[in-house]
């Protein structure tokens, strides 16, 4: 079973430590399955997962580098955050097979991940070597202002925006949840390990099996 967070782009960015990155189990279903609808994206193996994780990178950059291209974002940027993010849904290919309030909660997790590393960086330093996500991350903010958004996503969540009907409560400690961590949990490990050796330059005489 592949689960959203093991799938998002890794470097330059520091997401929470939560399994269901977008709150809700549904939710990181709803956006995983609309990108590989959206996308053709097949994984089931680490090598699938690897091409398949590059390719949401590409897909989530794109995403946040239309908007300097497109005179209708560029407009409604200068507004009110949740609209913009509402017409950059509509324009965005696997945006249109979701809701509101998993797109928005997509689009905040992205830019949390970004913001937490800037405050507290990690391997590696180099911005040259973060993935596309974050560099394009960087130039949206460039755009739109450090804090665009902050307050807006805070008082959605209050109001309990995020929820959406249909979603069903989840059952902790179940042994379908247990596997998941261990996969998330080993996926992340991995993952900090490669950052740090690439940040070393000593890539080319360590391997780790993946």
């Amino acid at each position: 079973m592949r689960i959203l967070k093991t799938l998002l782009p890794k470097s330059g960015m520091i997401y929470s430590l939560e399994k269901d990155i977008l709150g809700h189990r549904d939710r990181d279903a709803k956006v995983l399955n609309a990108l590989a609808t959206t996308y053709s994206l097949g994984f089931g193996s680490r090598s699938k997962d690897k091409v398949c994780q590059e390719s949401i990178d590409s897909i989530l950059a794109g995403m946040f580098a239309s908007v300097r291209s497109n005179q209708d974002l560029m407009a409604k940027l200068r507004g009110e955050p949740l609209e913009f993010l509402s017409v950059l849904r509509i324009t965005t290919a696997w945006g249109q097979l979701v809701n509101d309030s998993p797109f928005f909660q997509m689009v905040k997790c992205l830019l949390n991940a970004r913001r937490t590393w800037i405050a507290d960086p990690r391997p590696p330093f180099d911005q040259l070597q973060h993935c596309r996500t974050a560099r394009a991350i960087d130039e949206f903010l460039a755009l739109a202002g450090t804090n665009w958004g902050v307050a807006e996503f805070t008082l959605y969540d209050l109001v309990g925006g995020w929820e959406e009907d249909g979603e069903e409560d989840q059952e902790m400690n179940t042994e379908e949840d247990e596997e998941i961590n261990a996969e998330v949990d080993e996926e992340m490990g991995l993952e900090e390990t490669r950052s740090a050796i690439e940040a070393m330059d000593i890539g080319d005489e360590m391997e780790i099996d993946s």
